[in-house]
């Protein structure tokens, strides 16, 4: 009778420790998303503020810069549909394409989906002043 309880005692005990294992990898993964995102982004906003390339060069590169799969799918399938849509659509259309590999909460989803108009409009606001320089430039 003891050994049966023991044997039982070790499963439970045996369970709860895998319940959290897979609980703390959820986060710990979320965590890392976290930090390629940031990662991401730091580059992009380099990228675009000194080299001045087309977003479609910018998030090919990407992939091969950063690793994580979940978020890399992101990017590509970002860039797979910037020849469709504009970019606000493209990069709200790939977060939810990729939504279910993410391990991110809701908060961080609806974040990360502005920052297609926050880019949008930086983008189109550099155009702008870049198109004023030019015109000012040739006239």
């Amino acid at each position: 009778m003891m050994f049966f309880k023991y044997t039982v005692l070790f499963f439970i005990f045996s369970f709860c420790a895998l319940i959290g294992n897979l609980i703390s990898k959820k986060y710990k993964d979320r965590v890392n998303e976290l930090k390629s995102f940031k990662e991401i982004f730091s580059i992009l906003e380099s990228k675009i503020k000194f080299t001045y390339e087309p977003l479609g060069d910018i998030f090919a590169e990407i992939p091969l810069l950063i690793k994580g799969e979940s978020v890399n799918n992101i990017f590509i399938e970002t860039k797979s549909n910037l020849k469709k849509y504009d970019f606000k659509k493209s990069w709200c259309e790939a977060i939810d394409k990729n939504i279910n590999r993410l391990n991110l909460k809701v908060d961080d989803i609806n974040t990360i989906k502005s920052f297609g108009n926050m880019l949008r409009e930086n983008w189109f606001t550099r155009a702008i002043k870049w198109n004023k320089f030019t015109y000012k430039f040739f006239r």
